[in-house]
């Protein structure tokens, strides 16, 4: 059982989930987040967490030192699917900078790391980042693998395919199709037989937990068991919202399948996903209709 947790990202989708899961289960929980006003940290605080705030890297130490983590989820980053310039600066801040402190701070703290990595990086198990988001998740990849080797910290990467959930606002392709089938707008897709795995974010929190328990890999991957075509997710939703989607699919295939290609890791010891898609997106759609009702 976890203990002491330290979690940043906590006011992402994965990562507010994350701090609640470990708020029932009895563990005290330390937000770790630069300084700045936010709901979500009101919220997690209200829960009974508590929020480390830092001005600048240096006072990361300090900080990781009085929450004394038995584990500690990185999940704090910047997801930009299509960077632009202007963006860069704070890209670098949030997957490099920030991780790299945090990982300073933590050697010889015998906490055990959690660092969330994403499928885009790899083809075939191999590192070959096709984005710029992806590309500073493989430079952090190699950074902690280098605290892992002459500061042995106990690191535990854990790559995740798509995942989905309640609350979930981030660009990605499952809130896109909800508010499509919301408003009733038109939607511009990839190829109709493109396949994704999406992971709903219970399984996803379950998984991050299982990880961290003794005995498990430094590499691992939660996924889903199943995979869907971008045309079977959009039939689901319709079916779910009972409403129709106007969709254009791409004619032409993307030269760059990653699901297909990305690898094969091991799940975490003792882990497998529970909740189907459908049902993940049926629990999706109804907290989205109830958040959006008069």
């Amino acid at each position: 059982m976890i203990e002491r947790a330290l979690v940043t990202g906590a006011t992402g989708f994965l990562g507010g989930h994350l701090a609640r899961r470990l708020l029932a289960s009895g563990a005290h929980v330390t937000v770790l987040h630069r300084a700045g006003d936010s709901p979500a940290l009101d919220a997690l605080a209200a829960a009974g967490a508590t929020i480390a705030t830092f001005n600048a890297h240096d006072e990361i130490a300090e900080l990781v030192a009085q929450s004394a983590p038995d584990a500690t989820f990185h999940l704090a980053t910047r997801y930009v699917r299509n960077h632009r310039s202007a963006e860069i600066d704070d890209m670098l801040e949030a997957t490099i900078a920030y991780g790299t402190h945090l990982l300073e701070a933590l050697v010889g703290s015998g906490s055990v790391v959690l660092s969330a990595m994403t499928f885009f990086q790899f083809r075939d198990g191999r590192a070959e980042p096709n984005t710029l988001y992806s590309g500073l998740k493989q430079a952090f990849l190699e950074i902690s693998r280098f605290y892992r080797a002459s500061h042995q910290l106990d690191i535990r990467e854990v790559i995740l395919f798509d995942t989905f959930g309640p609350g979930d606002e981030r660009d990605k392709l499952i809130p896109r199709l909800f508010a499509a089938a919301a408003q009733a707008d038109e939607i511009t897709l990839g190829p109709s037989a493109q396949l994704l795995n999406l992971l709903y974010v219970d399984d996803v929190v379950d998984g991050f937990i299982a990880a961290v328990a003794p005995g498990n890999p430094a590499t691992m991957t939660i996924n889903s068991a199943e995979t869907v075509s971008v045309g079977e997710l959009v039939s689901l939703i319709e079916a779910v919202s009972d409403r129709t989607i106007s969709a254009t699919f791409a004619s032409k295939s993307t030269p760059d399948n990653r699901l297909l290609h990305a690898g094969t890791w091991p799940w975490p010891a003792g882990w497998k996903p529970s909740v189907p898609v459908r049902s993940g997106l049926e629990l999706s759609w109804s907290a989205a209709r109830q958040q959006t009702a008069p």
